[in-house]
């Protein structure tokens, strides 16, 4: 008798101890990223950086180059890594795009001369001689809505002119 209780007890203990956390679950098929016009050749990433700061520094050769660190904004980092061949070598290439937004933006619109208020910064990665490095974006568009479902599209239209750039317009929604 005392055997079957012990072994009862342990089969109930065992069905509670392994019930899943469904709340874990829903809120990771909540929060979902939604990127339109990534080129087909690689993979995009966005990250919404918080409580951040973008520092736009310059190198002793006179490059930029940006630093994330810790601050009162918010920092956008959109990010395009084409598909590499491992038969070639140094074939890396990707491209970055950096804004600094305030923490508590709600909607925004920015275009053209007014693009340096969010520190726009295009970035071509690459071993391309003379035609890679950061370059501010002083000719765009930069637009935060928040929708009506809550989600907030980001949206990125830009040309810079010093370097060749496969991005130009970026847009991402996430919920």
């Amino acid at each position: 008798m005392n055997l079957r209780l012990i072994l009862l007890s342990s089969l109930i203990l065992c069905f509670i101890a392994c019930k899943t956390n469904q709340e874990s679950t829903e809120k990771k098929s909540l929060n979902k990223t939604l990127i339109t016009n990534c080129p087909e050749d690689g993979a995009c990433t966005f990250d919404v950086l918080d409580n951040k700061s973008l520092v736009i520094k310059t190198d002793s050769t006179g490059a930029k180059y940006p630093q994330v660190s810790k601050g009162k904004h918010r920092v956008l980092k959109f990010e395009y890594k084409r598909n590499q061949d491992p038969r070639i070598a140094d074939d890396e290439y990707s491209e970055v795009v950096y804004a600094e937004i305030e923490s508590d933006q709600e909607n925004l619109e920015l275009k053209d001369e007014e693009l340096f208020k969010a520190k726009l910064l295009f970035g071509r990665l690459c071993f391309c001689r003379g035609q890679s490095g950061y370059i501010p974006v002083e000719k765009g568009l930069l637009k935060v809505t928040i929708n009506k479902d809550e989600s907030v599209t980001y949206r990125f239209n830009f040309e810079v002119a010093e370097i060749p750039q496969v991005l130009t317009k970026i847009s991402v929604t996430q919920k």
